[in-house]
């Protein structure tokens, strides 16, 4: 009788400390969640801002044609994000 009495504080204390690991693993994703909102996500500012500056250079081809090259640098100085879906140049 002493062993099965045993082995239920033993099942007991195996089922506390899995819903205590269950309990700290949920407590840790939802503190990781926080802190990556807060961190990522909230940090950012609502506009981004950036340097822009364009480097320009030409080659003659012919007497009737020239080749022009741009070349533009975007830094972005904000912490929001810059999505460029198109640029032109003219």
């Amino acid at each position: 009788m002493a062993d099965s009495l045993g082995s239920t504080n033993l099942d007991d204390l195996l089922a506390y400390s899995q819903i205590l690991q269950a309990v700290v693993t949920a407590i840790g994703i939802i503190v990781a969640g926080y802190w990556t909102r807060r961190i990522f996500f909230l940090k950012r500012s609502k506009f981004p801002r950036a340097n822009v500056s364009h480097a320009i250079s030409e080659a003659l081809l012919s007497n009737e044609k020239r080749l022009i090259h741009v070349e533009t640098t975007i830094k972005n100085v904000s912490e929001a994000l810059i999505r460029a879906r198109k640029a032109f140049i003219y």
